[in-house]
Parts: structure tokens; C-alpha cells; sequence
């Protein structure tokens, strides 16, 4: 087999072309014919047998060559080109085409380098769709394979690698790199001395380096005389790792860097002049990118976690910083202890310390009341708040620790700044009573609200802000002391006096025109009146304690008197005349009479100058006390004077009168009014026997 080589070669200085450039190997005669046949698919036609052949290249540079089909037919009958098809097949490249459409002939362009080889199928078949016999009928078409070499490339310049680390731990270095080259290599340099190249290319070079950053530059020059340079960098590190931690922040075991979370990012940036090869954090390699590093760490509850840190460039160095993160999961502790109470406190002053402690392994870092700062002292804090008057005050107090965390407490504080409002309205004032039994009444009202009402110390109950209580009377003079207390602990006092007594006088008239003027004048005995009593006893009716006088007119004393037994007027009132002289006098006391009267007639008085002694009989009781109202008869021993005469018992029960005289009185019957008294503890006072002036 033979090919039929055309050579069109343009070159540059030192291309050499000879005729052993280009192998061209035919496994058949330099000739394809197609002839007899008939119209089939591309499928079909791609599997008929081959046109083979092969390209070889033999020189030292790269071959570029194209593959024409040269038409060789001498039949006159000639196929034509639109019918026919071609394949061509590299490899796994195929190219099916018309003929037709071939451009010079030309099937493949193409490029082999120093000992390539490279082979081709070639296929020609009539195309699917000729359907007239007479176009393909008796009719052939011959081609041969023609190869023209368009040019010998010039090589590249050798291409030089460095196969050695870039870092270096030690400052004698082994530099050692690879050179290639389609032409082969003339020479190389490091750092302008030259070494070895191997067979394979390799080469090799101790230097001595530098601390840092050390340039090493290789030249290489291939059999073209094309020149590379190429300069490496060699790292000779000495250093540590420049490590930095920022976050956590603290390197102190006892005050740790706190968190809210169960996981912690840890993070910082590292750098070396060889580079990082890793970051771990407590053993567990950590994210890099670029000089930043980080790596999430799980931690446990309510513990500090220590975090060791190492950084290792990449000739081995290690850097390593130590911190402590602790997971705080647990809010601060609050305590208040003024007011101590949730409930509502009240007090009267404007202002008021709220006081307690805080406390938190993260440290506290704020107290506020009510959104102000409280002062912090150790554990200890307080704040003085304000207060509106007679409103409830809400306070919150919230203690926040160094992570964020918040612990709320709420309290509640009522200033009160005004004294209960109290109204006693029975009594409304001082009163005389006759009944030993009182109710005491009246309302209490506070806008802290009332804590309690004493009625003479004796707690009593409010409904709907009223109070009543029930008291027995001593006989005489009560005193009623009332207390409110509001829920501030502030008080208002009322007290009232209420007098008790059996007789009460309602009202008298003392009366005027008498001529002279008596030490006091009592209701005696006048015959008048209501109820079958004989006389009244009234109190408080003295007119002056002057005697001197001349008789003159007349007068009138009004008595309105009840019984105090019945509450009703059964000793009759009215008003009672008042003799010109044998003046009819009665009792005065302090306390008054209560009771009835019974008018006795006794035998009659020995009277004297020097005194009597007059026993009472045939009394149908026993009185407390007797007494002489006037003598019914008898004369005065010295006309126109005084003629005065006392007597009483002063002992309850007893029936004998005993007294004295400071003038003679004649013989005679003497009147006796005999009282007695409903009151067991009768305080009896002075009785006195008046003749009026004649």
C-alpha cells in the first residue's frame, strides 16, 4: 500500500522538512471505488467495511496536515457527487456528508504532535432517496487519499513545576521541580545556578533560606532555544500562629463570659506567614474561610466550659488561647423585703423605700422600680419611689442579670394622707339619759378604708360604713370615746359624755318678784298637782345665794317634770304659786330626787333653841332618808327674824328625825314629808327648813 503524499509546507527559521515528517500507513490500495451500488440509510452505510488508514508523526515538532479525496475516475459514466455520501470516522468523531459538498476535496484538518498517531475509517455509499436507476446504473466514481502537510508548529517554551512543599520548617530547603518540553530541555537554572535534569524531566536544588518569605527562580531553555523563568515563593516560618479569640471574651475562670444559649459560636481569626492548616476548638476542627474561623460548641447547663483554642500553620507551629464561657439557663434571683408583702401596703408618707437583693451567677447587671434605676450595693439594692396621695401604686421591680435575663416582682402601695372621716351620730353631742341602756352609733369611711372602729376600746363592726354598739350606763356621767383607725394605721378620736339619771328635769323657769332674794328655792310641798302626790322635786332651780331682800310681789317657778320609771309626766306639771311668807321649801342636792313623796303628819316638835329629837311612826315602808318640809302650825320665836329648823336621818331605813334650831319654835303639829328613793345608791345631799320673812 502506498499514499499518494503532496508536501505544501510554509515554515518559519529552523523548520526542517524532510520526507520522514509524516508516516502515512494504508491497510489498502491507495484507491476507494464506488461502483454498482444502490441507495442505502446512513446507519446502513456507516457499517459497510472501511477505507482504513493511519497518520503518523515521526518528527520532533507538531504536524499539521489535510485530508483531501482526489478523484481518479476514467470511467465516462461518473456518479455524481450530490448522490453520494461519505463518512469519515476519528476516533469517536464520525462526519457524514454529500460529496457535493466537499470544499477542494478536503475531509479533515488536522494537528499531530511529536510521535502521535492517529487513525482514520473512511465509508462512501449512494444516499437514501435516489430513486431513478439510471442515476446510479453502470456508474462509478474512484478516489485516493491525498495528505498535504500544511506546517511543522513550532514548539512551546518548556513548561517548569515546582514539586516541593512551598512551606518550610527548616531554613536548609530541597527545592525540587519538573521541566518539560516537545523539543527537550537544553538547560536549567535555580536561582542561577544550574542542575541536573533527569530522563523524566525532574531536577533538584538545596538552598538555604531565609526566616519569611524566600523567592526561588528557575530557568529553562528546550532544544528550540524557547526560554521560560518562573519564580516561586518558598515560606521559611518561624512563628507561631497569630491566633485571636473574640468570642468568648474572657480568659478568667471566675468571671466567665456568660450565655442564654445551650450553644456557644466560637470565633476569632488566625494568620501565618506559611498559612493555617487547621483551627480546633477543644479538639474539634473548626470552620476557616479565609483568616476567620468559628466552631459551635454545645454546652452544659449552669457550667462554666473551658474552650482551648489551637491554631497550627502549616509547618507544624501551634498557637493556643484559653476561654471560659459559662451557659447561664436560670433568671436572677429577686428578693424584695420592703414591702415584703404582695398584698396592698399602706402608708402615710409620700414616699417610700423599696428595698431587697439580687443575686445571679452572671452577676446582676440592673435593678429598676417602676423602669428607674434602682442603687445596687453588692447583692443589695433600693430605690426611693414617690407616691400620689390616696391612689394605689403598682410597683414593678426587675432584676436583670449580665445575659439578659429578667426576674419580675410586683408590689402594691396605697399612701393614705388624711385622718379617717368619723361622725358619732347618737350621741350627736353631750346628753342626759334616764334609761341605763345606749346604743352608740355613727359612720367611718377612709380612702385607705377603715381597719377597725372602737367604741371605749371595744372593737364594733361596719356595715356599709355605719357602726352601732350597745353600752350600759353607769349612773352620772359616762364618757363615750370612739376610735377610727384607717388602714395606714391613721386615727380620729370623738368623744361624747353622756350623764345618766332616773329624774330628769325637762325644763324650769326660776322666777322673779319675790322681794327677797333665797339661797336656792326646790319645789316643796304645795297641795297642786296631778298623779295623787302631794309635792314634786326638781334640781337646778337656784335663783342666788344673797338672802337679803324686802318682801315684795309675787312669783311663779315652772317645773316640767317626768317619771323616770315610766318615761311620762305622772307627777303632773304645771305652775305653782309661791306664798308671800311661811314659804314652802324642799330638798336640794347635787343629784336630785327621784321618787315619789308622802306627806306624814308627826307629833308635834319640842322644839328649842338647843335642838330635837323626833321619832316618825306608822309608816306603811321604809324610807331611805326622812325630812322636815315645814311646820303646818306654830309661831316664831322672834317676830321678823329667822326662825330656821333642820332635820333629817342621815342612815337609810330609819324613822327617827333628829335636829337642831337656831330660833325657838312653839309647840305645834309640824308637817313631815317622808321621800323615798328608787335608787339604791341614793348620794343624799343638804336639807334645809326655810320660814319666809313676816
Amino acid at each position: 500500500s502506498y499514499a499518494f503524499i503532496n508536501m505544501t509546507l510554509t515554515g518559519t527559521r529552523r523548520q526542517v522538512i524532510n520526507a520522514g515528517t509524516l508516516e502515512v500507513e494504508l491497510e489498502e490500495e491507495n484507491e476507494i471505488t464506488i461502483e454498482n451500488a444502490f441507495p442505502i440509510y446512513d446507519e446502513v452505510g456507516m457499517i459497510q467495511d472501511a477505507f482504513v488508514f493511519h497518520l503518523r508523526n515521526k518528527d520532533q515538532l507538531r504536524v499539521n496536515y489535510t485530508l483531501r479525496l482526489e478523484d481518479i475516475t476514467q470511467s465516462a459514466e461518473k456518479l455524481s457527487t450530490a448522490d453520494v455520501k461519505y463518512g469519515l470516522k476519528k476516533g469517536n468523531d464520525v462526519t457524514i456528508d454529500l460529496l457535493s459538498n466537499l470544499e477542494n476535496g478536503v475531509i479533515e484538518e488536522g494537528s499531530l504532535g511529536k510521535g502521535e498517531t492517529v487513525t482514520y475509517e473512511l465509508r462512501l455509499w449512494i444516499r437514501d432517496g435516489v430513486t431513478e436507476n439510471e442515476k446510479v446504473a453502470g456508474k462509478s466514481l474512484s478516489y485516493k487519499i491525498a495528505v498535504d502537510v500544511t506546517g511543522l508548529v513550532e514548539s512551546d517554551a518548556p513548561v517548569i513545576e515546582m514539586l516541593s512543599d512551598p512551606i518550610a520548617g527548616s531554613s536548609t530547603y530541597l527545592f525540587e521541580g519538573k521541566v518539560t518540553d516537545e523539543s527537550g530541555i537544553e538547560s536549567v537554572l535555580v536561582n542561577g545556578e544550574a542542575v541536573e535534569v533527569l530522563e523524566d524531566g525532574t531536577f533538584s536544588k538545596e538552598v538555604t533560606l531565609k526566616d519569611g518569605n524566600n523567592e526561588i527562580t528557575v530557568y529553562a531553555k528546550d532544544m528550540w532555544e524557547n526560554e521560560k523563568e518562573e519564580k516561586y515563593t518558598v515560606i521559611y516560618d518561624v512563628e507561631a500562629p497569630n491566633l485571636t479569640v473574640s468570642a468568648p471574651v474572657s480568659s478568667s475562670s471566675s468571671s466567665p463570659t456568660f450565655t442564654t444559649s445551650p450553644s456557644y459560636t466560637v470565633s476569632g481569626t488566625v494568620s501565618d506567614l506559611s498559612g493555617i492548616k487547621s483551627v480546633t476548638v477543644n479538639g474539634e476542627e473548626a470552620t476557616l474561610d479565609g483568616t476567620n474561623w468559628s466552631y459551635s460548641l454545645a454546652l452544659a447547663a449552669n457550667t462554666t466550659t473551658t474552650v482551648t483554642v489551637i491554631a497550627t500553620d502549616n509547618v507544624g507551629t501551634t498557637s493556643t488561647v484559653t476561654r471560659y464561657v459559662h451557659y447561664d439557663n436560670s433568671a436572677p434571683s429577686l428578693t424584695v423585703s420592703s414591702p415584703s408583702s404582695t398584698s396592698l401596703v399602706y402608708t402615710t408618707s409620700s414616699s417610700y423605700t423599696i428595698s431587697g437583693t439580687a443575686s445571679d451567677l452572671s452577676g446582676v447587671k440592673s435593678v429598676t422600680v417602676n423602669g428607674q434605676a434602682a442603687s445596687l450595693s453588692g447583692n443589695n439594692w433600693s430605690y426611693n419611689l414617690g407616691l400620689a396621695a390616696n391612689n394605689t401604686t403598682t410597683v414593678t421591680i426587675v432584676a436583670t442579670d449580665n445575659v439578659g435575663r429578667t426576674t419580675t416582682q410586683t408590689r402594691y402601695l396605697f399612701y393614705d394622707s388624711a385622718n379617717p372621716t368619723l361622725s358619732v351620730t347618737a350621741p350627736s353631742g353631750n346628753i342626759s339619759v334616764t334609761s341605763s341602756s345606749y346604743t352608740v352609733r355613727g359612720t367611718a369611711s377612709d380612702a385607705s378604708g377603715i381597719a377597725s372602729v372602737t367604741v371605749n376600746g371595744t372593737s364594733v363592726g361596719l356595715s356599709s360604713g355605719s357602726f352601732s354598739r350597745a353600752i350600759t350606763l353607769s349612773t352620772g356621767n359616762n364618757t363615750i370615746t370612739v376610735v377610727a383607725k384607717d388602714k395606714a394605721g391613721r386615727t380620729t378620736t370623738i368623744t361624747r359624755t353622756i350623764t345618766y339619771s332616773a329624774y330628769k328635769v325637762i325644763s324650769s323657769t326660776s322666777g322673779s318678784g319675790l322681794g327677797f332674794t333665797p339661797n336656792f328655792i326646790v319645789l316643796g310641798h304645795t297641795g297642786k298637782g296631778t298623779g295623787g302626790h302631794s309635792s314634786y322635786d326638781a334640781t337646778g332651780a337656784m335663783i342666788s345665794t344673797n338672802t337679803s331682800g324686802s318682801l315684795a310681789g309675787w312669783s311663779n317657778v315652772t317645773i316640767n317634770a317626768q317619771d323616770a320609771r315610766t318615761g311620762t309626766a305622772s307627777f303632773g306639771n304645771g305652775s305653782y304659786s309661791l306664798p308671800s311668807y311661811n314659804l314652802y321649801m324642799s330638798i336640794a342636792t347635787t343629784q336630785g330626787f327621784v321618787g315619789y313623796a308622802t306627806a306624814y303628819s308627826a307629833s308635834t316638835f319640842a322644839a328649842n333653841n338647843n335642838g330635837f329629837t323626833q321619832t316618825i311612826s306608822g309608816l306603811s315602808f321604809t324610807p331611805n332618808f326622812v325630812a322636815i318640809i315645814s311646820p303646818s302650825t306654830g309661831t316664831g320665836g322672834n317676830n321678823g327674824k329667822y326662825s330656821t329648823l333642820w332635820g333629817f336621818t342621815a342612815t337609810p331605813g330609819a324613822t327617827t328625825l333628829t335636829g337642831t334650831a337656831n330660833s325657838k319654835i312653839s309647840y305645834g303639829t309640824n308637817s313631815v314629808t317622808i321621800r323615798q328613793d328608787y335608787q339604791a345608791n341614793w348620794r343624799f345631799g343638804t336639807v334645809r327648813y326655810f320660814v319666809a320673812r313676816i
